[in-house]
């Protein structure tokens, strides 16, 4: 059986491919509060979720409102699963109009249909409450095509996964004051593809709070979930305040100096419990603040307290540049078939299809790249490509006899990489093979994932791994000081505030969109010449200070 591309898998599984997770009961209920919170002084509601799957959001909207003494008008669902929607049904029997459909809720609004049930004669609008917890459906897996005709009908821009469409949808459906509560993956909160999301909410809502769940894994899906809860704008001056936010983040007890609550995750963000807590032997930081209103949609979200809002003023009119001026951060090779091409057992090979010794390049990975230093370890690449003026274009194969040998063993494997064959590339090319001019310049290296930024400056003239990015730096002041910077606990700091994309177990992807942003106080010869002072008397805690105080910040001690 041939192995599958990770997409072709996704695609595969019927669950990963519907994006069907479903929310469990006690996060169900946390949603509906949020949900209900924002919603203003009425005394009757109508309720539409447009995934309910078995009813679970549905059962604790209706039940949210019989405690705050609203009365239920209808409650109407959409699913695609007749088999969850017959659950449901059993389920939301003693609730008074109840109405389901078995029908994609999406392509009915798109299409612009009146679904039964969904408006009124001569409204365009109908629901007072809409709450769901839509599919999350990757655009590799809806297919470009698809995912572009549904951004078209729904005015979103970029890379659209489903969840996105379905909040165009939800708001859609939502009278002018009604309330909006969305559980769905925080990816848009901080990744450059969901500026589109962030503009639609910022346009069309005057969003309450939003709540990252981060890693606490309240329910079983692989991505990181957020709850945006909000109204439905009537005009700009509803949003003039800005929404209350919170993060939720496992972190090692060895990095809070706080004693943790030992409470459950649920109820710590219930009765908005601040600082750390302990649930099941996992330690969890809970970061408070506003959304910061100068960030917009074009950057990420992050909570944003008052001092550190003060930090960020002062940066803002410092004589500081962001890292991005310095040179272009680019992402190390990727070959999409590693095992063919990267090795450490070159030497072991027979000497009749060992690729030619000039085509073995050495490779920095993130195993090999400490702070400050990288040290080369046993794998080479077969890097098989050339510079020509500048670009990279494949070697003839003609010329290199033992490694057209070595690469025809794997002839199969390499052109079942159609991306590659579909661009005009040669079936033994890599994907991205970068400039090859360049990797013998001096460049500051740094892995993409890493607890804590590790930044590395290499003069080995190694190929740098898809694992990490890397900068060109000749000038040995500005290379300095950027390490410097990028090692110091402010790195830490500013990703954390102003990036904020982490991983699961307290890991932060360290990727261009971020770090490009990393402001650098001004690289003289007299702060290059005290960092390199500092570090060779391995002063740390002074060099660490020394960068706070150069970029005009008193250090933030965590």
């Amino acid at each position: 059986m041939p192995i599958q591309t990770r997409s072709e898998s996704h695609r595969a599984d019927p669950t990963k491919a519907g994006g069907v997770v479903y929310t469990p009961p006690a996060l169900a209920r946390f949603l509906a509060t949020q949900t209900f919170d924002t919603l203003q002084d009425t005394a009757s509601v109508r309720i539409l979720d447009p995934a309910c799957g078995d009813g679970e959001l549905l059962l604790a909207a209706a039940a949210e409102a019989e405690q705050r003494s609203i009365t239920v008008r209808a409650v109407v669902g959409y699913d695609v699963d007749q088999v969850a929607l017959d659950r449901a049904s059993n389920r939301l029997k003693d609730i008074p109009g109840v109405c389901l459909h078995a029908a994609d809720f999406v392509e009915l609004t798109a299409q612009g249909s009146k679904p039964k049930g969904l408006f009124d004669v001569g409204r365009q609008l109908e629901f007072d409450v809409v709450i769901s917890n839509p599919p999350y459906v990757r655009t590799q897996t809806l297919g470009s095509k698809v995912a572009q005709t549904l951004a078209r009908r729904f005015g979103l821009t970029g890379r659209v996964d489903l969840y996105q469409v379905f909040a165009a949808a939800m708001i859609q459906a939502l009278v002018p004051g009604g309330a909006i509560g969305l559980l769905c993956s925080n990816k848009f909160l901080t990744n450059r593809a969901g500026s589109s999301m962030r503009r639609l909410l910022l346009r069309e809502l005057e969003l309450h709070e939003l709540v990252d769940l981060g890693d606490t894994k309240l329910f079983d899906a692989a991505v990181l979930p957020v709850i945006v809860s909000g109204s439905r704008a009537r005009s700009r001056s509803d949003r003039a305040q800005a929404p209350r936010f919170r993060s939720i983040y496992e972190v090692k007890p060895s990095q809070v100096v706080e004693e943790a609550q030992p409470l459950p995750v649920l109820e710590a963000l219930t009765n908005r419990t601040p600082g750390v807590i302990e649930d099941s032997g996992r330690t969890f930081a809970i970061r408070e603040g506003l959304l910061d209103g100068d960030v917009g949609s074009d950057l990420p979200w992050n909570p944003m307290d008052k001092a550190s809002k003060a930090r960020f003023d002062i940066l803002r009119r410092s004589d500081t540049s962001a890292l991005g001026d310095l040179g272009k951060i680019r992402v190390g090779v990727k070959t999409t078939a590693d095992p063919v091409f990267i090795r450490s057992d070159w030497a072991d090979i027979s000497e009749v299809y060992r690729p030619e010794e000039e085509l073995l390049r050495p490779l920095l990975t993130h195993h090999e790249i400490d702070r400050w230093s990288a040290n080369l370890g046993s794998r080479k690449i077969l890097y098989p490509h050339k510079d020509t003026n500048g670009s990279a274009t494949a070697i003839d194969l003609a010329d290199f006899p033992r490694a057209a040998t070595y690469l025809e063993q794997h002839r199969d494997r390499l052109e079942g990489r159609a991306y590659v064959i579909e661009a005009g590339r040669k079936w033994f090319e890599i994907w991205v093979p970068q400039r090859p001019a360049l990797w013998a310049l001096p460049k500051i290296v740094f892995p993409d994932i890493a607890e804590s930024p590790r930044f590395a400056f290499d003069r080995s003239g190694a190929i740098v791994n898809g694992d990490c990015y890397w900068i060109v730096m000749e000038d040995e002041d500005a290379a300095e000081v950027v390490t410097a910077v990028g090692n110091s606990s402010f790195c830490t700091w500013f990703y954390d505030t102003a990036c904020g994309n982490f991983l699961y177990a307290g890991r932060r992807r360290f990727m261009t969109q971020y770090v490009e942003r990393l402001p650098i106080p001004k690289p003289t010869p007299f702060l290059a010449d005290e960092i390199r002072s500092l570090r060779a008397g391995g002063c740390t805690e002074d060099l660490d200070a020394l960068i706070w105080s150069a970029l005009g910040l008193e250090q933030v001690r965590r």
